[in-house]
């Protein structure tokens, strides 16, 4: 399985090259972005790849023993870091919810504004019939959200319908894309490849351009 965050360029005024920020807070704290390689894309479209790091305060539990057993806090630095992709000069994606602190940092770099994706699920959905997979919230009836398994749940003679009607927050397309069929998860922001197994990072960043930007 191969997954993404997504967030679209709204606009910039840089092109990103670096990024080193110390926190002004006086801890001493840093945030960094690099460009590790540029990748083209099958459609000619340039990708930069890079790391976002961000190091954050944490607080742990500390025992001291001299004499007496002293239980205290101490603070120490961590970090959290991600790769991305910018690809074009449209969006930027990271390997998953855990990397989303990195649009900020790029947001900075970029000296421009991001935005999360919104993918249009239920036109996906009218697309691609046949879903494996589904959530829905918000609807009106006894039942108000839900996740749903199994086959063309929108054609299930009890449920089928509340699906196709409801506000829809997650849908489990399949979809030929490149001589081979692509399952797929999918929520607002975010997409995962469940099969095949071994598509690669940057087929996953092909089908985002060449397929599935339409529906953003």
């Amino acid at each position: 399985m191969i997954s993404g965050k997504i967030a679209t360029i709204e606009s910039k005024t840089d092109d990103i090259t670096g990024f080193n920020q110390v926190s002004p807070s006086g801890a001493d704290l840093h945030k960094y972005v690099n460009i590790e390689q540029e990748l083209t894309l099958d459609s000619g479209r340039n990708v930069k790849q890079g790391l976002a790091v961000e190091e954050y305060p944490h607080e742990r539990e500390k025992v001291d023993i001299n004499g007496d057993i002293d239980i205290g806090q101490t603070e120490e630095t961590r970090r959290k870091w991600t790769r991305y992709w910018i690809v074009g000069d449209d969006y930027v994606v990271v390997k998953n919810s855990d990397g989303m602190f990195a649009f900020n940092l790029i947001e900075q770099a970029l000296n421009g504004d991001l935005s999360e994706a919104e993918f249009e699920l239920a036109r996906i959905v009218s697309d691609h019939p046949g879903q494996w997979m589904g959530g829905f919230e918000e609807r009106s009836d006894n039942v108000r959200n839900g996740i749903l398994y199994g086959d063309d749940i929108e054609y299930d003679g009890d449920i089928g319908t509340a699906f196709r009607n409801s506000d829809k927050n997650m849908i489990g397309p399949d979809i030929d894309y490149g001589g081979q069929t692509l399952r797929l998860r999918m929520g607002s922001n975010w997409f995962q490849v469940l099969k095949p197994g071994d598509f690669t990072r940057k087929e996953y960043l092909n089908f985002l351009d060449q397929y599935l930007r339409k529906y953003l």
